[in-house]
């Protein structure tokens, strides 16, 4: 009896001591993968802020060259001496928009008065454009404008429009619309890490 007594004890203090160890090495394993958790996230963050901010750079300079560009063509298209010309024709000038457009992926390119109504240019162009955001800083400025991006006839479009200027002063306001794949094609060239994309 005394024997069985003994062999109970010692199962007890064996009980004891191995639910001992294991609470200790269960609060271990919680304890280091909450520290490598947290390290992990924090060295994550850091790295991402690291490489992205360039990348950022990278991207806004792009998409910052490529719409120069979109504004160097509409520079050119108002500095045509045809449109600021008192003896052109509507017919001369909406030719001219033509060839412009054909040239260029313009989704509409049109004139239009200093009130903002349609004076001619493409069918599909807004008749009134005096309530937008670009005929204001138009007006404002004297000077080229890029709109908001909008969402038109199934599309992402930006308009950007410069004044027409004759001797007199302003004449138009010529506004050319372009897919806003022109830009979104930029941006999905650029690629960051593995499977990111700008």
């Amino acid at each position: 009896m005394m024997k069985m007594k003994k062999d109970e004890k010692r199962r007890n203090i064996k009980v004891k001591i191995m639910a001992t160890v294991m609470a200790g090495v269960l609060c271990l394993a919680v304890m280091t993968s909450a520290v490598l958790l947290y390290g992990t996230n924090t060295l994550t963050n850091t790295l991402a802020q690291d490489l992205l901010l360039p990348l950022t750079k990278i991207s806004s300079k792009t998409v910052e060259g490529n719409l120069h560009m979109l504004a160097d063509r509409i520079f050119s298209v108002s500095d045509n001496k045809t449109l600021s010309s008192s003896e052109s024709t509507m017919e001369e000038k909406k030719q001219v928009l033509t060839e412009f457009s054909s040239g260029i992926e313009f989704v509409w390119l049109s004139l239009y008065t200093t009130d903002g109504n349609f004076y001619c240019g493409a069918d599909n162009s807004p008749q009134n454009i005096s309530d937008t955001a670009l005929f204001q800083n138009m007006t404002e400025t004297e000077n080229l404008a890029i709109g908001d991006t909008q969402y038109i006839n199934g599309q992402l479009q930006i308009a950007i429009g410069a004044p027409v200027k004759g001797t007199n002063g302003i004449l138009y306001y010529v506004v050319g619309s372009y897919k806003y794949d022109v830009l979104n094609d930029v941006l999905s060239n650029l690629h960051i890490g593995y499977g990111g994309y700008a």
